[in-house]
């Protein structure tokens, strides 16, 4: 199901999924290939207690970032709040946003959401910090990371 909300911000409800780290998977796998055709690249992931109906329903956020993370144009981080949110995509590039439902009220939730759907990376930093944290996504991706020991 998709939905168009205001600011132009799509949504495409993936629905509950069975496991977190499923959907942590669709979702990271979403947003990988959104990234390398230059589409729209965020997500948001949500645990739940009932109260957040447009997310997905996860039990840990921890491991939905871990996983969400396992992609190369994915930039997962776990907020609590409003000032994480803020951060996380201003000076981290985050474009998987996840919100866990017993660390974080519904409110505090929605307010997370609204600001980091509406921050920039780089925004707010001083010149030289804003080409950097600009910069970051392509110089990671050219890191040569060991691959992971069995």
């Amino acid at each position: 199901m998709q939905e168009q909300h205001a600011d132009d911000v799509e949504v495409e409800d993936l629905g509950i999924l069975p496991t977190y780290y499923e959907a942590a998977y669709k979702a990271g796998q979403a947003i990988d290939r959104a990234s390398g055709k230059g589409l729209p690249d965020r997500a948001i992931l949500c645990s739940s207690r009932g109260q957040v109906r447009r997310c997905l329903n996860l039990f840990r956020t921890q491991g939905v970032a871990i996983v969400a993370n396992k992609f190369k144009r994915v930039y997962a981080t776990m907020v609590r709040d409003v000032e994480d949110a803020v951060s996380a995509r201003s000076a981290d590039h985050s474009n998987v946003l996840c919100l866990g439902a017993r660390v974080t009220t519904f409110e505090d939730a929605q307010e997370a959401v609204e600001a980091w759907l509406k921050t920039s990376p780089g925004e707010n930093w001083a010149e030289t910090l804003r080409e950097q944290i600009l910069g970051a996504p392509a110089a990671i991706q050219g890191l040569d990371f060991a691959p992971p020991l069995d």
